[in-house]
C-alpha cells in the first residue's frame, strides 16, 4: 500500500492504492449518501433549477475562509479570481511556483468559496501562490466558454507570474477537465506547457456513455453522491447547439497533446474512476509521467474538502511532493546536459 507522507511506492506502475479510511471520511461518506445523493437525483435539471444551484457558492464565499491564509480578489483579463497565499511555513516548499486552480461542480455549481479548502491547503503545504479562477458556468455559458476562460486565465498567469516555467494547473472534477484541457491547448497554441497537471477526481469526458463497456462499469460503481446517469442529462447545457469546443471534446483523446507530468487522485468506487484509470494507462503507454492515487471509502473529489479530512491532507501532500519530484527531475536533466 502506498500511503503517508512522501512518495513511497510499494506498488509497481503508475496507480497506487490507499485502503485505510478515517472516521471523518466515513462520517462524510454517510452524510453524502443520506443528503447529497437524494438531492442530486431529484433536483430539476431545467434552466431554472440549474440556475438556482449557482446561489450555493454565494454563501460559501461570504462565510468560509480557512485560517492561515490571506485571500485577495483579483481579475484575470476580466475573469474573477482569488489569490490565496499562506503566512505559515510551508511543509514542502515550491519556490517561485504558481498554482492555477479550477473548481469542480459539473460546470454548474461550486466556485471560489466552496473550494477554498483545497486552495488553502495547497498554499500552506507548498508556499506557492494559488490563484482560484471563477470560470463561466451553466446556465451563463457552455463548456466551450469554460475552456476559453481557463485558457485566458492560464495565459494571464504565464504573462504575470515570477516564472512561467513553474505554473501548475490543478482542479477537481470539472476543474480537472479544464486542467488537462489547458495542457492540451497549450500544445496546440504553442504556449509554455504547465509544470504539472493535478487532477482530483477529474471529469475526463463529457460523453462517458459512448464506450459501452466502460459505461457499464461506471454505472455499477457505488458512488457516494454522484448520480452519473443524471449528470449526463446536463449535456444539452454543457454543449448546446451551435457551441464550438476548441480541441478534443473528451480529454481522454488528448494524450498526444498532453506533455506535462500528470497527478490524479480518485476513490475506487466513484463513477468517474473508470475514465481516470483509462487516462492513466493511456498516458503511461505514451511514455508520459503520470501518477494516480486511489483511495477506498472516500467521496468524489474529497481533496476539495481540504484540512477537514486526513485523506485530503495526504492527497494534497502527495500532489505537492509530485511537483517537487518534477522539479528535481528537471534540475537533474539540466545538470546532466
Amino acid at each position: 500500500m502506498t500511503g503517508g507522507r512522501g512518495r513511497r511506492r510499494a506498488q509497481p506502475g503508475p496507480i497506487h492504492f490507499h485502503r485505510s479510511t478515517s472516521a471523518q471520511s466515513r462520517a462524510m461518506r454517510t452524510a453524502a449518501r443520506a443528503v447529497l445523493k437524494p438531492v442530486f437525483r431529484l433536483w430539476p435539471l431545467t434552466p431554472g433549477g440549474v440556475g438556482t444551484l449557482r446561489h450555493i457558492d454565494s454563501l460559501a464565499t461570504a462565510v468560509w475562509r480557512p485560517e492561515g491564509c490571506d485571500y485577495r480578489k483579483t481579475t484575470l483579463r476580466g475573469i474573477p479570481a482569488e489569490v490565496v497565499t499562506s503566512h505559515r511555513r510551508p511543509t514542502l516548499p515550491l519556490e517561485d511556483t504558481t498554482v492555477l486552480y479550477f473548481h469542480g461542480g459539473a460546470f454548474v455549481l461550486g466556485g471560489i468559496g466552496t473550494h477554498r479548502g483545497a486552495c488553502a491547503l495547497l498554499a500552506e503545504r507548498s508556499g506557492a501562490t494559488v490563484i482560484s479562477a471563477e470560470y463561466t458556468q451553466v446556465p451563463n455559458g457552455s463548456v466551450a466558454d469554460s475552456v476559453r476562460d481557463a485558457m485566458t486565465a492560464y495565459e494571464w498567469v504565464l504573462d504575470t507570474c515570477p516564472d512561467p516555467t513553474r505554473v501548475v494547473v490543478a482542479g477537481d472534477s470539472a476543474g480537472g477537465y479544464l486542467s488537462v484541457k489547458v495542457a492540451e491547448l497549450a500544445t496546440e497554441r504553442g504556449l509554455q506547457q504547465p509544470l504539472a497537471v493535478l487532477g482530483f477526481s477529474p471529469q475526463l469526458s463529457l460523453f462517458p456513455d459512448q464506450d459501452p463497456e466502460k459505461w457499464a462499469r461506471a454505472t455499477r460503481q457505488r458512488d457516494a453522491y454522484l448520480p452519473l446517469r443524471r449528470i449526463t442529462r446536463l449535456r444539452p447545457f454543457w454543449l448546446p447547439a451551435g457551441s464550438t469546443l476548441e480541441g478534443n471534446v473528451s480529454v481522454l483523446d488528448a494524450v498526444g497533446q498532453v506533455y506535462a507530468p500528470v497527478f490524479f487522485t480518485a476513490c475506487d468506487d466513484e463513477a468517474l474512476y473508470p475514465d481516470i484509470e483509462d487516462m492513466t494507462e493511456r498516458l503511461a503507454a505514451a511514455g508520459r509521467t503520470v501518477e494516480t492515487h486511489v483511495w477506498s471509502g472516500q467521496i468524489h473529489a474529497f481533496p476539495a474538502f481540504g484540512a477537514a479530512l486526513p485523506e485530503a491532507r495526504e492527497a494534497i501532500m502527495l500532489a505537492v511532493d509530485f511537483v517537487r519530484g518534477v522539479l528535481r527531475d528537471a534540475r537533474s536533466g539540466r545538470e546532466a546536459g
